[in-house]
Order: structure tokens, then sequence, then C-alpha cells
């Protein structure tokens, strides 16, 4: 990875940053996703994960299927004012 990302999103906690990386004249990309939190000592953690760009569809598809599974969970056991 470079040295700065070439772009970054922020949504509350998380934060998401584009890497460009070329090698042999090929250009490859990867995303940085990281999630910030208080631990149980109420001090400032970070989890990182790198996905390579091959995998990226992949994620977004997993990360669906479990949102709708999620969803799918709630609507059986709760009345609709608790979704």
């Amino acid at each position: 990875m470079g040295n700065k990302p070439m772009a970054s999103y922020k949504d509350g906690l998380m934060d998401i940053s584009i890497w460009k990386k070329t090698n042999n004249d090929k250009d490859s990309f990867s995303l940085k996703l990281r999630k910030s939190y208080k631990d149980k000592n109420e001090q400032w953690a970070e989890q990182n994960l790198n996905i390579f760009e091959r995998d990226i569809a992949k994620c977004i598809c997993l990360l669906g299927e479990s949102y709708r599974f999620i969803m799918s969970q709630k609507i059986q056991g709760t009345s609709p004012q608790e979704l």
C-alpha cells in the first residue's frame, strides 16, 4: 500500500480507505475497513480488515445476505415498532 489512500469514506465510527498499488505496470486495489470502539476499560481501540479487490464483491454479497437474515429474524420475533 502507498503512503496515502486514493479515497476515504466515513460513517460514524466506521471508515474505509481505498488503496492503489502498482506492480510491473499493473494496478491493483484494496480496501482497509476500520471500526473504532471503546474497549472494556473505556479506551478507544480499532479493528482493521484489509480486503483485496477480488474479494470486494464477495464481501458485499455476504454482508447483504447476513443483513437480510438478521432482518427476517427480527420480523419473525418482534413487532414493527421494534425494528
